[in-house]
C-alpha cells in the first residue's frame, strides 16, 4: 500500500514538472511571437513617418 502511494505520488510529480516546463516553453514562444510582431509594427511606423504617408 505504502509503495503504491509513493509510486503514484512520484508519477504525479513527474507529470506536474513536465506540464510546468511545457507551459513555460509555450509562454516564451508567445512572447517571442509578440516581440517579433511588435518590432515589425515599429519598423512599419518608422517607414511611414520617413515617407510621410
Amino acid at each position: 500500500m505504502c509503495n503504491t502511494l509513493i509510486l503514484l505520488f512520484s508519477v504525479l510529480l513527474c507529470l506536474f514538472i513536465i506540464h510546468a516546463l511545457y507551459r513555460r516553453n509555450q509562454r516564451e514562444n508567445i512572447f517571442d511571437n509578440w516581440r517579433e510582431n511588435h518590432s515589425k509594427k515599429v519598423i512599419l511606423i518608422k517607414y511611414k513617418l520617413e515617407k510621410g504617408v
